[in-house]
């Protein structure tokens, strides 16, 4: 299994628009020639590598040029990685773990908004030509990790949510913040893969994996107080139960994970792989698998 589930679809414009104001507070310092030309080319690479992105859909839908292009940026800022020691913070030594002088950590959420891993990119099945895909389960959200050093854990995320033709069924709909085009609140399940995470300051860019247990969180908007005691208005048993079930329907299993979340681990600690750090900075990570595979990731900030 690849580790580039390194964290909801790809905003086509939330994307570029909330990168492009981490970019231009880089040039806000002033410096030599040479490191002002150098966060300019960085600043660049970083734009035309989230253009990809969201021309490909996360990759998902990029042809065999799109990934050489984009593997071919990657490599420049490869080049221009400033964090020497990406992978510090999961130094086992604790005399290593002040290694990384910069500002630049792993810690964090970090949201994938490109790969060209299959393992993940079979995940979307929006293009399936299957005759059942209209009925499918779940649509795929977000994807990313949430790296946590004072745990030594890195938990691989992927959001689940409610497919479209949940809103088609004659039950109550949600309003609010978290919805969808169409105004009605997103159920969704997040399924957490998690991992024990060590580095060694030998290997300062390479994070090593195992796999120890898996998450599974429901979230639940509720919908407005007037949608929701037209739910809850019971006069009968039937009615209650009706109710019930109503919900239940509308939400599906996020409902039952929400009040009931399962954490599964097990007596047994398997190897899960390793990924290198390509690039660090505030705001991006660059990685590849140990299969050599890419993940691009961006700081998340929002819970997910």
């Amino acid at each position: 299994s690849s580790t580039a589930f390194v964290t909801s679809t790809l905003g086509r414009n939330v994307v570029l628009s909330t990168h492009r104001h981490f970019l231009s507070s880089k040039f806000v310092q002033p410096g030599e020639n040479e490191n002002n030309e150098n966060l300019k080319t960085v600043a660049s690479l970083k734009e035309k590598l989230l253009k990809t992105a969201e021309k490909t859909n996360r990759g998902f839908s990029s042809t065999r040029d799109e990934r050489r292009k984009a593997s071919d940026i990657v490599k420049q800022l490869a080049s221009q990685n400033p964090t020497q020691e990406p992978a510090s913070s999961y130094y086992s030594s604790s005399n290593d773990s002040n290694a990384n002088t910069n500002m630049n950590t792993i810690a964090g959420k970090w949201r994938l908004v490109y790969t060209d891993a299959p393992d993940i990119t079979s995940l979307d099945t929006t293009s399936s030509s299957s005759i059942f895909q209209p009925l499918r389960a779940a649509t795929l959200g977000r994807i990313g990790q949430e790296c946590i050093p004072e745990e030594n854990s890195i938990k691989n995320v992927i959001e689940w949510k409610r497919p479209d033709w949940i809103s088609s069924l004659p039950v109550p709909s949600q309003t609010n913040k978290n919805n969808n085009n169409d105004g009605t609140a997103q159920s969704r399940v997040l399924q957490k893969v998690c991992c024990q995470a060590m580095a060694d300051s030998s290997e300062p860019k390479i994070v090593k994996l195992t796999l120890i247990g898996l998450d599974l969180v429901g979230k639940v908007e509720d919908g407005t107080e007037s949608e929701e005691a037209s739910i809850d208005n019971s006069n009968t048993i039937w009615s209650s139960f009706s109710n019930s079930i109503t919900k239940q329907v509308r939400d599906g299993p996020a409902r039952i994970l929400s009040k009931n979340p399962l954490e599964l681990r097990g007596p047994l600690k398997l190897p899960f792989g390793q990924f290198e750090i390509l690039f660090l900075d505030r705001d991006m990570r660059i990685i590849k698998t140990g299969q050599g595979y890419l993940a691009v990731n961006i700081r998340e900030e929002d819970d997910w």
